[in-house]
């Protein structure tokens, strides 16, 4: 995750620490397109839990990549999150 642009930062990085995932989840900082890239072939899972975004591009840059994703199901974005290329929506709790 981006850590300066991330606006729950100080929440996220405490729910990691009590869930135990410090070494699951790395936080890059600012990353150019090659870092991106190199960053995405690497990961084992791509996780968007925004949910105020239409069509991020983020989601289809991981998908193109041949990568698993997983994204709350908000919005009109989750025509291309299908189960089929990889990509799961999950129903948003309220």
């Amino acid at each position: 995750m981006i850590d300066w642009m991330f606006p729950y930062q100080n929440y996220t990085k405490t729910l990691i620490r009590q869930l135990g995932l410090q070494e699951a989840v790395h936080y890059t900082g600012p990353l150019n397109e090659q870092a991106m890239c190199e960053q995405y072939l690497h990961s084992s899972l791509y996780v968007l839990c925004s949910s105020m975004e239409n069509s991020p591009n983020s989601l289809g840059e991981a998908m193109l990549l041949g990568m698993p994703c997983v994204a709350s199901a908000m919005g009109r974005r989750f025509q291309p999150a299908h189960p089929r290329a990889g990509g799961a929506a999950l129903p948003v709790r309220g």
